[in-house]
């Protein structure tokens, strides 16, 4: 043995005697972390010889059951772990090993390296299970060892932005040291609330992984409720074995959480990972000392004294480290341009004259420019996209460009953006200009290079009436004619809005605006009261605005655009102003209101309809009425349907009896109907391609905004601006006619009845959680509940090929109703069963645990339930 790394647990065994059921009951070497030399090997060793430096393995699996043989060797139930009672560790001068769990170092790899192979395992399997990869903004809870390879790993397999949190400082320091993005130190007098908070300040957005690293309720906790919906929390620390956990609030932001347990197979990529230099171990070791120094050597790892990371223990006294060989290859990805057309921004204008705006102080030269096209003179060596002379219209903001957020959506809000023409960041107003490739955008033949340079502004706009909703039918006011303004209008127009009406001080700016499509305009006079303003704009468009588009920064005409908006309608503020305002801001978050800023630029987006049918209409609890509504009118994007027959869902009724589900209230009236069906599309819109009018077509209730991140990475089902048929404010369809989008409606077979048809939307359900649990051929699902979404959940398992479904219910009707052709087991709980009877029973009935449970209740005896039948493996230490 040559190095032995000193790991929390032989810290925990020495001073406490054991580790959950594993007690130290007679003598036991300790020790798991490690490194050596053969010496020898036996006579069916293949893989080694002596001389061979390797890291070691520390568990050997029986290599015959069922996990051991599907490539689940850690979940072993017989496996032999090193310094895990009663099995023997490796702190020893000499020790033997079985042969295909100590993994060769390569030449540049010293034995160091070598022992802190298992920790950094730890922490590879740990961002393997929750699917780390470019562009991941990670949390990680805990700077021990184990958080800071997790953190080494994460950074190394593509994550953009990574915080990590701890109690000690001089760990905080380390992690920076190591290449945190931010680090936050935890103080006792913190709350939860405090901690989320901060995080999401620092990281600009909510971690789409979080890795939990020390065991303790609050950070648990914390994990749950920051993670990004849709994103994944991993509990790599082990704590209390039964804890109080914010869980439903994760599980309908559909929040994974994954638990690890030690590492499988993921030592040579640990290796790999040292051996190419994208992760450095070493600046982790902290202390060394002899075998003869053990004592000392975990006194100092017990007690904290001189501020350990990693304590190791030399077995051979006579071994002297090496020094790092790694090196790492940049990506080039630039692009030199000859430039072409730069327009003068107001922004530039500022500079020139103020010197500055807001924090974005010019304190040394700086070039100037951003609004830009150019002509591509050279490309990096692993540009792809662009050649020489291909003409682009420049993004003058380069992100980190790795991150989902920077190129699926949200690249705008970048923590570490560099604008051109930002201090200290130059611009592109110069002959030549080197700038990403992937933020040069090329330009169509029909386009010239001097639109080029206006698709910088043109972007502001279309983004603008994207975070603004604009779609056909909408009425707008835009509150400055000036560059952005104008494109705004445009922007605005294009995206179907009916009346638009811009303001301004200028009569020329307004005279362009007519010839561009304005609908109307207002001069705004000096003396004119901001009553006044608000009483012509009205006057004019002889309603009220339902959304408003400041484009000066103005606070008089903030104020307008507050007071002018239609009730339940929606302000964008475009232009940033003075950093404080007084505002009218009650009076309009009692109109609801809905206020959003803009920085930059994104995507876009659009959509609207209505006309007279008989239509149930949900008042408030218990009053349900029948009235008539007019036929809608499809836009370019969606059919006109009769409806046919529409499914009764459980949130139906609770919204009948309860008239709320969770935040989702009843204020007003609200047609009901989320689980439709169809048998003819009436009417298509223009742009409609996938259906034809007499088709039969199924309903997906929800439509996402189809501009967010989640909705371009597919997860359209977490988009939290979806309209879903009747989660208030939004109407469902039980009604006569009715609108949707075509790309949510579903061509239905000609052997598929309309009955068939109504119930795909809770077999959808079922789909989705079969999926989510990655059911497959030779699962044992356990479903508990047995409603219609327990009994399309069964189904789904038995079409997945699972080879026995278990089922549960407390109505023997619904529970002992076999669906055709299924071989099934169902068990009707009652309630003086208790959490022990239920587990025992299932397990007795199966003959065997069950290896997926879907809960389909929300009742918490199910879920403590489904979270204990599962098999069981032995704790880690």
């Amino acid at each position: 043995m040559e190095v032995v790394g000193i790991c929390g647990s032989d810290v925990h065994y020495l001073v406490s005697g054991k580790i959950g059921p594993f007690v130290v009951k007679g003598p036991m070497v300790i020790g798991h972390e490690a490194s050596g030399t053969v010496l020898e090997v036996g006579k069916d060793v293949k893989n080694l010889k002596p001389g061979d430096r390797v890291a070691i393995e520390p568990g050997i699996t029986c290599r015959l059951c069922p996990d051991c043989k599907n490539g689940n060797y850690h979940l072993c139930r017989d496996m032999i772990f090193c310094a895990t009672p009663p099995v023997d560790g490796n702190l020893t001068r000499y020790y033997v090993h079985d042969a295909d769990f100590c993994h060769k170092l390569p030449d540049n790899m010293d034995l160091e390296e070598g022992a802190l192979m298992e920790p950094l395992s730890v922490g590879v399997h740990a961002c393997k299970r929750a699917g780390v990869r470019v562009g991941s903004v990670v949390l990680v809870l805990g700077a021990g060892p184990i958080g800071l390879v997790s953190m080494l790993t994460a950074k190394a397999m593509g994550a953009s932005k990574v915080i990590i949190t701890d109690l000690v400082d001089h760990r905080l320091k380390k992690a920076r040291e190591l290449g945190a993005d931010f680090t936050l130190r935890i103080h006792k007098s913190m709350t939860e609330d405090d901690i989320i908070k901060i995080i999401k300040t620092k990281l600009g957005q909510d971690p789409t992984v979080t890795l939990e690293c020390t065991g303790a309720e609050q950070c648990v906790r914390v994990a749950v409720q920051v993670t990004r919906s849709g994103g994944v929390v991993i509990l790599v620390g082990l704590g209390k074995f039964e804890m109080t956990v914010p869980l439903a609030g994760a599980l309908v932001r559909e929040v994974n959480i994954r638990g690890v347990f030690r590492y499988n197979n993921d030592y040579p990529i640990a290796i790999e990972l040292v051996k190419t230099g994208k992760v450095n171990v070493k600046p982790l070791v902290t202390h060394h000392y002899t075998i003869e120094d053990t004592l000392k050597a975990f006194n100092t790892a017990k007690t904290g004294e001189g501020n350990p990371i990693k304590v190791l223990i030399h077995a051979n006294p006579d071994w002297k480290p090496s020094k790092d060989q790694f090196q790492y290859r940049k990506i080039i990805v630039k692009v030199l341009l000859k430039m072409e057309s730069v327009g003068i921004c107001g922004s530039d204008v500022h500079y020139l004259v103020s010197g500055r705006i807001g924090p974005f102080i010019v304190e040394k030269p700086m070039i100037i420019g951003h609004e830009a096209s150019g002509t591509v003179l050279q490309v990096g060596k692993d540009v792809k996209s662009l050649k020489p002379g291909d003409r682009v219209a420049i993004e003058p903001g380069v992100g980190c460009r790795v991150c989902s957020f920077c190129k699926e959506g949200d690249y705008h809000l970048c923590a570490e953006m560099i604008f051109c023409a930002t201090p200290p960041v130059d611009g592109n107003l110069s002959r030549y200009y080197v700038h990403d490739a992937d933020f040069c955008y090329k330009l169509p033949d029909n386009v010239s290079l001097d639109e080029g340079a206006l698709m910088e502004p043109l972007s502001v706009g279309v983004h603008a009436c994207k975070r603004a909703n604009v779609r056909f039918g909408d009425v707008v006011l835009i509150l400055g004619a000036g560059p952005i303004g104008l494109v705004t209008l445009l922007a605005a127009k294009a995206m179907g809005a009916t009346k638009a009406i811009i303001t301004d001080v200028v009569e020329g700016r307004l005279k362009k605006a007519k010839e561009i499509g304005a609908d109307y305009t207002l001069k705004i006079e000096k003396n004119m009261s901001e009553e006044q303003i608000v009483k012509t704009i009205k006057q004019l468009l002889g309603e009220d605005p339902n959304i408003s588009l400041d484009c000066t920064g103005v606070e008089q005409c903030v104020r307008v655009a507050l007071q002018a908006t239609k009730t339940g309608g929606v302000v964008t503020l475009v232009g940033l102003g003075k950093f404080e305002m007084n505002l009218p801001l009650t009076s309009a978050l009692i109109r609801e209101v809905d206020i959003r800023g803009v920085f930059r630029y994104n995507n876009d987006l659009t959509t609207k309809p209505q006309t007279d049918n008989l239509t149930a209409v949900l008042y408030g609890i218990g009053d349900l009425r029948l009235e008539q509504r007019p036929i809608p009118e499809p836009k370019d994007h969606q059919v006109l349907l009769r409806m046919e027959s529409i499914g009764i869902c459980g949130s139906d009724v609770h919204y009948l009896v309860e008239g709320r589900i969770g935040p989702f209230v009843v204020e007003k009236p609200m047609v009901i109907g989320t689980t439709p069906q169809t048998r003819t599309v009436v009417q298509v819109g223009k742009d409609v391609k996938n259906l034809k009018p007499g088709d039969r077509v199924a309903i997906e209730p929800g439509v996402g905004c189809r501009v967010c991140s989640f909705c371009k990475e597919g997860r359209y089902h977490l988009c939290p601006d979806m309209a879903f048929c009747a989660t208030p404010p939004i109407d469902g369809n039980l009604t006569r006619f009715y609108v949707h989008d075509a790309d949510f409606c579903f061509k239905l077979p000609d052997h598929v009845s309309l009955d068939e048809g109504v119930l795909m939307e809770p077999l959808a359900v079922g789909v989705h959680s079969c999926k989510r649990a990655n059911v497959r051929f030779g699962d044992v699902v356990l479903v508990m509940g047995a409603g219609p979404i327990g009994l399309v959940t069964m189904m789904a398992a038995k079409a997945m090929a699972a080879t026995a479904v278990f089922i549960t219910g407390t109505n023997r009707t619904y529970s002992e109703r076999p669906p055709h052709g299924f071989y099934y087991y169902v068990m009707k709980i009652r309630k003086d069963m208790q959490d022990k009877d239920v587990i025992a029973k299932i397990k007795e009935t199966l003959g065997e645990d069950p290896n997926v449970t879907i809960d389909c209740t929300g009742a918490e005896q199910c879920i403590r339930i489904a979270l204990q039948v599962l098999f069981e493996i032995p704790l880690p230490f």
